[in-house]
């Protein structure tokens, strides 16, 4: 089956072009949303029309947003027209319409067309087809609707068309006492005779140079236009406003001339009040008649001082509304995604998962690497932005670096890293809650992009710290993460890491928050974190680096085998699996007994126990037994059953039943836990058959693990979770905003094709359901195209028995201790910089 045969119950439709999506239906199960990003300015809109465009993202300013209770766009088109004697108005996304019709009406046709560069709406109503086209230029901080308006009918139609902006222009989050339109003023001229808005938006702390501003343009020939909110609202609201029913704006244009550009009079301007910008056109269209005009909203830049920008900024922004510049800037978002779509690629007998893949998934990755998971906030959550630079360093090293580096600067001098870091820097406002995992997804964040790109200069570099002045090489603040998780005061009484705040799961957050905690998963990455990094220093001296680092190299050596030896000591339990956290109450949770009187298992934890190497296949077999009960009609599930009734002391808002069995990270399928890592596991240990399935129940495309009416979210998106609470069942939740869509492309590349650079080789170690007879990929390593053809013709799931480079025989093998087998692999050294390579690999049974 292709993702164009897939039924989605008459919701929408998979397109054959790259990474498109139709929405058929105006009501969907819930709002289906697409982002478009330049990394200068984010437009996140929904489905209907709604969303936000965001400055600097993830911790700029909204230049609009939908407000708590708004259902209306923020920006759109009322379009009034005469339909038998009546007026009827509507928008070009549908709805508001005036009179106010059924909520369930769908109008005559309608489509969403969410496409990489661009979305297309289609509207039609009443013999009148409204088309919408709605992007972000490559780098410009604006976006740009044109709408384009038909008469279908037999009969000349008269119609008032009324585009309206109600501006945000302030952040997100606002403190109880800032009232955003006391610091704002809006006002109308003409800028060499196209209508020109521009707001101003003033600092409330009363520095000029954090002002800023914005303008929207258009040319459309307007006879009206408005800049206050409150005259447009009048006693209506923004869904009915008193204009609309009117069908007219206050402020005419008639003769005379406007304002100069930055004057503000009473005619045109409005100070300290909600701002607006509208424009009024009357339009006859004869049968078979188009109407079009384009609307430009964007950021106008300073120069420092806080002035009104010259209008040459405005004029920046005029250029989008000649057709041959937004041609040409469309088909420069078109080339940018495709190069995007042909970095790598998956040849499986799974058509759907090769699609989805190969598009989908790095377009998401894209968003989510420069969004920080799509959060309009002004911090970054240091695990989060590294598991997604993670992801990012096959596509786009340079991102990758940049935010290796970003992360590594608001590290504390002892090694510890932050749960949120300012997106201004060390002398930012950060969230320093304590959680203790952070330094592990930056450690494998290094290791990655040190084994894909051979860029050892960037352990050379300096950076500070967070908490004194000092600057120190990378490769230091790289030796002091993990000696965090290896001193004294971090290790607790049964010789595992210490929780303090949490790990990965958020919601056991007061496990350790007295000292006596201890996480079982931070002591498997540990361990992980620690054997890489003594391969890393003992490869750095390989290469010319002092000799003195071997000894560094020992002492991590010995500090991974310590932690080995006590987690198998302690954290294995008498069932073969392990216990998940130990409490300052001095109680394990996630085990055979907690303190509830349920038995719990971990994926998560169990997950990285296998990643990490600490047991032999047969024990490891044990736990996927184990884990195999825990698969629900939605997926894996983190654990089962919930915790809450009765709590268990000491745990967290998990514990306490302040978060509710079934959702988020209580008992329920959470995405990244329960498949990114479990499907780590298991191309780790080999089991192709079961990382396929995973990956099924990873991606909502999937109407067998997830049909649409059930998970309501949108069948392209990523989601974080599919919760099981009680009215909740099976549904999906937060799209996009998970660490899933780079685990699940690391598990495609790197587990099921196998390619894997290291320090010294490239791992190739497939790893295929058995019912397949092989499969290839095109990956891109070393400034070269890498093509590999896998076949399996005995059906196993891995075992390298041939591997041949360009058609020349490769016979290096070496034993992973984290995989418990011997791999196949091509020495680093033989590899030039710039070739293309054919890899040919067989799989089958080995003696």
């Amino acid at each position: 089956m292709r993702l164009t045969e897939i039924d989605l119950q008459g919701y929408g439709e998979f397109l054959d072009a790259p990474a498109a999506f139709r929405c058929t239906q105006y009501h969907l199960p819930t709002t289906w949303d697409y982002v478009y990003t330049n990394g200068n300015i984010l437009l996140r809109i929904h489905h209907d029309g709604n969303g936000y465009l965001q400055l600097a993202p993830p911790s700029g300013p909204a230049l609009f947003r939908q407000e708590q209770g708004q259902s209306a766009p923020s920006m759109f088109v009322w379009i009034l027209s005469e339909a038998q004697g009546q007026r009827e108005t509507f928008s070009n996304f549908w709805l508001p319409t005036i009179p106010l019709v059924e909520p369930s009406i769908e109008p005559e046709e309608y489509s969403c067309t969410f496409s990489p560069e661009k979305v297309l709406y289609r509207v039609r109503n009443s013999n009148l087809v409204v088309e919408t086209e709605l992007w972000v230029p490559p780098s410009d901080r604006a976006v740009v609707m044109s709408v384009a308006i038909a008469n279908a009918g037999n009969e000349p139609k008269n119609i008032v068309v009324m585009p309206v902006l109600k501006p945000h222009m302030t952040a997100f989050s606002l403190a109880p006492w800032n009232i955003p339109h006391h610091y704002q003023t809006a006002s109308f001229c003409q800028v060499n005779g196209i209508p020109t808005f521009w707001f101003q938006c003033r600092d409330p702390g009363g520095e000029p140079a954090r002002r800023w501003y914005a303008a929207a343009v258009s040319d459309l020939d307007a006879a009206a236009f408005e800049v206050s909110a409150n005259r447009f609202i009048g006693k209506g609201d923004w869904h009915s406003p008193e204009a609309v029913w009117h069908g007219t704006l206050a402020r005419r244009l008639v003769g005379g001339e406007l304002p100069d550009y930055g004057d503000i009079t009473r005619e045109n301007s409005i100070i300290a009040q909600p701002p607006l910008a509208a424009l009024e056109r009357d339009i006859s269209l004869a049968p078979g008649a188009r109407f079009d005009f384009t609307f430009v909203f964007g950021e106008l830049a300073h120069n420092g001082d806080g002035r009104l920008p010259p209008q040459s900024q405005v004029k920046k922004l005029s250029r989008y509304l000649d057709p041959g510049v937004r041609a040409q800037a469309l088909q420069e978002l078109s080339t940018r995604y495709a190069k995007l779509f042909t970095i790598r690629s998956l040849n499986t007998p799974d058509e759907c998962l090769n699609r989805y893949v190969g598009e989908f998934l790095p377009l998401q990755l894209l968003w989510v690497s420069l969004l920080d998971r799509g959060w309009p906030t002004g911090m970054r959550g240091t695990r989060d932005a590294a598991q997604d630079a993670t992801g990012m360093v096959p596509l786009d090293r340079e991102l990758a670096r940049d935010r290796l580096l970003e992360i590594l600067a608001c590290q504390r001098s002892d090694g510890w890293f932050l749960r949120q870091y300012s997106t201004a820097g060390p002398k930012g406002k950060h969230d320093a809650r304590p959680y203790v995992d952070s330094g592990l997804w930056v450690g494998e964040l290094l290791h990655e992009y040190l084994c894909y790109t051979r860029d050892f200069a960037i352990l050379d570099e300096e950076l500070g710290w967070l908490d004194i002045d000092n600057p120190a090489t990378v490769l230091d603040h790289t030796l002091r993460l993990l000696r965090y998780y290896i001193a004294p005061e971090n290790i607790g009484e049964h010789g595992l890491c210490k929780i303090r705040g949490g790990d990965w799961n958020d919601s056991i957050n007061r496990a350790g928050l007295e000292g006596r905690g201890e996480s079982v998963m931070v002591s498997c990455q540990a361990v992980l974190g620690l054997e890489q990094a003594t391969e890393l220093l003992e490869y750095l001296v390989e290469i010319g680096y002092p000799e003195h680092l071997l000894a560094q190299a020992e002492e991590l050596r010995a500090a991974a085998q310590d932690l080995r030896a006590n987690l198998l000591e302690h954290a294995l339990n008498h069932l073969g699996y392990f216990n998940g956290v130990f409490t300052d109450a001095g109680q394990w949770v996630f085990s055979p007994h907690d303190p509830d009187g349920q038995s719990r298992l971990n994926v998560p934890v169990n997950s990285f126990a296998i990643i990490a190497g600490l047991l032999d296949a047969s024990s490891r077999d044990r736990i996927f037994d184990a884990i195999d009960a825990l698969k629900g009609p939605h997926g894996w599930r983190l654990f089962y059953p919930p915790i809450g009734d009765p709590p268990i002391d000491k745990l967290g808002r998990i514990g306490q039943g302040d978060l509710l069995g079934g959702l988020s990270e209580n008992g329920s399928v959470y995405n990244h836990g329960s498949h990114g890592f479990l499907g780590r596991a298991a191309w780790t240990a080999g089991r192709g058959t079961m990382l396929h399935q995973i990956l099924r129940y990873m991606f909502s495309y999937d109407q067998q693990a997830h049909p649409v009416d059930v998970a309501k979210t949108a069948p392209y998106a990523v989601v974080n979770k599919w919760e099981e609470a009680p009215g909740f069942d099976g549904q999906g939740g937060a799209t996009f905003l998970s660490g899933s869509i780079s685990t699940a492309l690391r598990n495609c590349y790197q587990g099921m094709a196998g390619f894997r650079p290291g320090l010294r080789h490239l791992v190739i170690d497939p790893c295929i359901p058995a019912d397949w007879e092989g499969i290839g990929a095109d990956v891109r390593f070393l400034g070269g195209r890498y093509h590999l053809q896998i076949r399996s013709p005995e059906h196993v799931e891995y075992g390298v028995v041939s591997l041949k480079l360009d058609g020349q025989p490769i016979d290096c093998r070496y034993h992973d201790s984290h995989l418990g087998r011997t791999v196949a692999a091509i020495p680093v050294a033989d590899l030039r910089v710039g070739e293309d390579h054919v890899i040919e690999v067989l799989l089958g049974r080995q003696s």
